[in-house]
């Protein structure tokens, strides 16, 4: 697996304009946007990589910055 997960005082401010950015979230309150990017780290996957499987606890959100997923 290849994943990045950068310190959080070189990314926050990319982060949080992507957060702030993305068609999900853009009329969240600032408050609830807050909270998500206290929580958030950016995260690649590889092609083909399975994210998650069907059953498994939801513990993670996921915003997809860039690239396409497959469910299946």
């Amino acid at each position: 697996m290849n994943a990045i997960i950068a310190g959080k005082n070189e990314t926050m401010p990319q982060l949080a304009a992507a957060i702030a950015a993305h068609r999900f979230t853009v009329d969240m309150k600032p408050e609830h946007l807050k909270r998500l990017l206290e929580a958030a780290m950016l995260k690649q996957f590889d092609r083909d990589e399975l994210i998650f499987r069907e059953g498994e606890p939801a513990n993670r959100f996921y915003l997809i910055y860039q690239g396409k997923i497959a469910l299946e």
